[in-house]
């Protein structure tokens, strides 16, 4: 299985405005907060500064606080909450995201160094802005040392991928909606100490894809017995 939210490729959603629409509405189901009214903000969230008909207001994608252009002028893409393309967000959760890109690099590039100074400097292990959370990504790569790390330091191990807005075109297809870290665990590496791990940890072994796949059946037809025994 590889674990890659699919990109920007199969959507057409009309006019960059009606894209735009349509991932607010998606973010909405898929967890992401709700947007402070713009009626109840007379300041700027960061600079507090007062708006005004120059300075006008802007939603964080992220937060859902409403900020000036100049404390809200980063732009990144939020999978996990349906938007594909860069989008708004302020300073701070500029500083998260680029936190959590950097977690997943580590992980991606064996770097157990900084993912222990990481996990040892109290960050969130369960904060990411893709399709998946650091403990899914370090077991599909078979990193059961990061593994370990990331459940010491309170990853979620029951954590599974939600439906997107545009998952029809790539999650649905690969049965990716609805995985754990224990199916990823079992899947393309096969590794069974990550598994072992996972369950010590209490993860739902009956815990099933949108297509209804246990972790079981990903082991058995991936024909890795230790994983399945």
């Amino acid at each position: 299985m590889s674990l890659s939210c699919g990109g920007y490729r199969g959507c057409s959603f009309g006019t960059q405005k009606n894209r735009r629409n349509l991932y607010e509405a998606a973010a909405t189901l898929n967890g992401a907060p709700s947007w402070v009214d713009d009626n109840e903000a007379t300041i700027c969230s960061g600079c507090s500064q007062q708006f005004t008909l120059l300075r006008r207001r802007h939603h964080c994608r992220h937060c859902g606080k409403i900020f000036c252009a100049s404390c809200c002028r980063e732009r990144r893409p939020l999978p996990k909450f349906d938007y594909l393309e860069p989008v708004r967000v302020c300073r701070g959760c500029a500083q998260l995201c680029w936190k959590a890109e950097s977690l997943l690099l580590a992980i991606r590039s064996s770097n157990i160094e900084a993912v222990t100074r990481y996990v040892k400097g109290g960050k969130d292990c369960n904060f990411y802005t893709g399709v998946f959370p650091p403990l899914t990504i370090a077991a599909s790569e078979g990193r059961l040392e990061m593994v370990q790390l990331l459940l010491a330091g309170g990853a979620h191990v029951h954590h599974a991928v939600m439906p997107c807005w545009w998952y029809e075109d790539s999650l649905f297809q690969t049965d990716h909606v609805g995985v754990t870290a224990l199916h990823a665990a079992v899947q393309a590496q096969g590794s069974a100490p990550i598994a072992q791990a996972l369950l010590e940890a209490r993860a739902d072994a009956n815990a099933r894809t949108h297509k209804g796949n246990t972790a079981l059946l990903f082991a058995s037809n991936g024909g890795h017995l230790d994983c399945a025994r």
